[in-house]
C-alpha cells in the first residue's frame, strides 16, 4: 500500500512579487570554502576561510543596515561575479582560483543570518568567475518573485 508523501511545512509558495533586492561589492580575492581540518583537539575550519567569511560578512552587515532592508525570510536568487585580477578575455581556471561550487560556498556561508535567515532559501543560484583589472566579489540576493525568468527555473506543471 502506498503511502501519501508528506512535505516537509517550511515549504514556501512562491509569494506574491516584493521586489527586494541588495547589491554589493567586496574589493577582495575571492576564497574558496576550505574542507574542514582535523587536529587532535577535533575539526576546525582554516583561519584563511574564517577571515574571508568575516570579510564577506562585514560588507554584507553594512549593506543591509545603509538599505534599511529586513532579513531576507522567503525564497531569493543569488547572483556572484567572482573577479580575479588578471587580463580581460582570459578565464580564471588556474588550480589556485577555486571551484565555483566551493567558491559560492564561502560567499552563501557568511551571509547566512546576516542577509538572509538561512541558506536553504536561496532557490537560485549563479556563480560567475571572470577576470578583470583587480580582485572583486559582487553579490546580488533578489527576492525570487522579483525574478522575470521565473517559468524558465521551475516549469508550470
Amino acid at each position: 500500500m502506498a503511502s501519501k508523501r508528506k512535505f516537509p511545512p517550511s515549504r514556501h509558495s512562491i509569494p506574491s512579487p516584493s521586489n527586494r533586492f541588495l547589491e554589493f561589492v567586496v574589493v577582495t580575492r575571492p576564497i574558496p570554502k576550505a574542507r574542514p581540518r582535523l587536529s587532535r583537539h577535533g575539526a576546525y575550519t582554516p583561519q584563511r576561510t574564517l577571515d574571508y567569511e568575516s570579510l564577506i560578512q562585514l560588507a554584507a552587515q553594512a549593506a543591509m543596515a545603509s538599505s534599511q532592508l529586513p532579513l531576507f525570510d522567503e525564497p531569493v536568487r543569488v547572483v556572484l561575479t567572482l573577479t580575479f585580477a588578471g587580463r580581460d578575455g582570459t578565464m580564471p581556471t588556474a588550480p589556485g582560483d577555486g571551484d565555483a561550487d566551493n567558491l559560492a560556498k564561502s560567499v552563501l556561508d557568511a551571509m547566512n543570518g546576516t542577509v538572509f535567515a538561512d541558506d536553504r532559501l536561496v532557490v537560485s543560484l549563479t556563480v560567475n568567475k571572470t577576470c578583470g583589472t583587480t580582485d572583486g566579489v559582487r553579490v546580488r540576493v533578489e527576492t525570487f518573485a522579483a525574478n522575470t525568468d521565473i517559468n524558465e527555473l521551475f516549469d508550470a506543471a
